[in-house]
């Protein structure tokens, strides 16, 4: 009996052996009931594991790393701080409201200094009064009274004066007035109108050549001035040239490793 031989016999043993049905509902709710043995398992592992870590210590930095990354916006802060602040202003304003519309009674006035008070300024009042007479001001006690009747005797008085001094008035006449009675009277002259013409000399040409001469003068001076800037102008240009030309010459480094005679 070879190998071969037994290989397929073996084979031809498990394809003549009857296979079983396969049952879904009984596989699902055995897999379900395998799920949740492992599951429970795990917690409970997980829950021994997290015991002993409490107790150790080890898992306080985290807590506070997961609050402080898993923390809250500032504004959301801001914005609870805002809305305290809010409710509290509205509660003072409503106990103020209720304040102000409660009964405050007035404290009983001290009658004794008050009568006391009376008593000083009437006594006051009547020592004015004896050595003064007071009079009403209306507008009949100004018609009739004693000094609005002297104003208008004194108002007519000065009138009539003014009226006398202007009948007696008499104009002085001046010595000098009289001068002019004794000129001639005014004759009037007419004269003739005619403009004799008189010889004249211009002297645009002498002004022409004062002006030829000014120009030529300011031109000369521009041009000497223009030379002088040009001067200077290739002058700073040539020793800019020089510095130039002197940094890009050759300029060899002493040596380090000479010996320098003691």
């Amino acid at each position: 009996m070879n190998v071969l031989q037994w290989a397929m016999g073996h084979k031809g043993m498990i394809t003549k052996q009857p296979q079983k049905e396969w049952n879904k509902s009984k596989t699902i709710s055995g897999c379900d009931q395998l799920g949740r043995r492992i599951g429970t398992i795990m917690r409970e592992n997980n829950s021994n594991e997290m015991l002993l870590r409490q107790q150790a210590g080890l898992d306080r930095n985290r807590r506070t790393n997961r609050r402080r990354s898993n923390g809250e916006p500032s504004t959301y802060k801001f914005q609870q701080e805002y809305e305290r602040n809010r409710k509290k202003k509205l509660r003072q304003m409503a106990k103020t409201q209720r304040q102000l519309r409660e009964f405050h009674s007035h404290p009983v006035p001290n009658f004794r200094t008050l009568h006391k008070r009376w008593e000083n300024r009437n006594r006051v009042r009547q020592l004015v009064s004896m050595h003064k007479v007071t009079t009403a001001q209306t507008p009949l006690t100004l018609v009739k009274s004693m000094e609005a009747k002297k104003k208008r005797e004194l108002q007519m008085l000065r009138l009539e004066q003014q009226q006398l001094k202007q009948k007696r008035f008499r104009p002085k006449l001046c010595s000098t007035s009289f001068d002019t009675w004794r000129q001639k009277p005014f004759v009037p002259r007419i004269q003739s109108s005619f403009i004799k013409a008189e010889p004249f000399q211009l002297v645009s040409e002498e002004r022409g050549k004062l002006r030829k001469q000014y120009d030529e003068r300011a031109r000369h001076e521009q041009h000497l001035r223009w030379r002088k800037q040009a001067a200077e102008w290739a002058q700073r240009w040539h020793m800019e040239y020089l510095q130039l030309r002197s940094l890009t010459n050759f300029k060899a480094r002493p040596n380090p490793c000479k010996r320098i005679k003691a």
